[in-house]
């Protein structure tokens, strides 16, 4: 009876033992899950105020508070966490040797008139542990992007007038065009002017031109209007032209090579008329050659 009894408080001193460690393990794991719940986490909240639907809204969250590194789960991108906001995009970043978590979200709902709104608070995981990061709730001003009020013909009650549009100084742009105006007609001017200029000059210069002017004066059976063709032939070949030497003046004269046949023809005339039986029977028209010659000599010119 003795022994059993020994046995009986043996056991009992064991069972209880194992319940005073099991507790104390309890204990111990609510103290770690306190300390870990009591975490506390720097976040930099977005602007309360000044959201429109479609507005990015972007929360800043530092990963290594009071020196501790913590490694992040990445949390889900593109999920609605309630009816305003949906996570967009989350991101590291460094800025003055610390880690932030930047996580954008975007206003996905925009109430009838202005209204505080919850971005709700989370809890950020990490990576390889059981810690945890508390991110808090924030409180932002959403409104609508034009009022619901209307007036009896359908247009907004508060909208801004029209803004004008802005006025250009037009006095350079007026005086640049004066300026380049004066140029253009002193250009086409001085053009006109040395046009007529060079066409007075060959009309004076120009061996045919001149002898063109003798032969006004003249009539075609005066051995002088003869002569003055012959000055123009001799001016134009630069040396005295016969009728043997005419290739000289071709050569000189490229655009008289349509009238070779008539200027052949005026020297064995003009031949005739100062070395043989004289004037011929159908005397060549000087006035009609030098015409065509001045004619063509003035083509050349141009």
């Amino acid at each position: 009876m003795s022994g059993y009894m020994r046995r009986r408080d043996v056991f009992l001193g064991t069972a209880s033992a194992t319940v005073i460690l099991f507790a104390c393990c309890g204990v111990g794991r609510q103290a770690l899950a306190s300390e870990a719940d009591q975490r506390t986490t720097f976040v930099e909240q977005p602007r309360p105020y000044g959201y429109f639907i479609g507005d990015i809204v972007t929360q800043r969250i530092l990963l290594n508070p009071a020196g501790e590194g913590f490694r992040p789960a990445e949390p889900p991108g593109n999920v609605r966490v309630n009816a305003w906001f949906e996570r967009r995009s989350v991101r590291l970043d460094r800025r003055g040797g610390e880690r932030w978590l930047v996580v954008s979200y975007q206003v996905v709902n925009a109430p009838r008139t202005a209204a505080s709104v919850t971005l709700p608070g989370w809890r950020l995981e990490e990576f390889d542990g059981d810690a945890t990061l508390p991110i808090p709730a924030a409180s932002i001003t959403i409104a609508p992007l034009s009022p619901t009020t209307m007036l009896a013909s359908e247009a907004l009650t508060n909208l801004r007038a029209d803004r004008p549009a802005p006025t250009i100084e037009t006095a350079p742009l007026r005086r640049q065009l004066r300026i380049w105006f004066i140029a253009f007609v002193l250009t086409l001017a001085a053009w006109a002017v040395w046009l007529y200029w060079r066409n007075l000059r060959a009309a004076r210069q120009a061996p045919f031109a001149r002898a063109l002017r003798e032969l006004r004066r003249l009539d075609d059976s005066a051995s002088i209007a003869w002569e003055a063709m012959h000055r123009a032939f001799d001016a134009t070949a630069r040396q005295v032209v016969r009728l043997e030497s005419l290739d000289v003046l071709f050569a000189r004269a490229p655009h008289f090579e349509p009238y070779r046949q008539a200027i052949e023809t005026f020297y064995r005339q003009s031949t005739e008329r100062f070395f043989g039986v004289g004037a011929p029977a159908q005397s060549l028209s000087v006035r009609t050659l030098c015409r065509d010659l001045r004619r063509a000599e003035k083509q050349r010119e141009q």
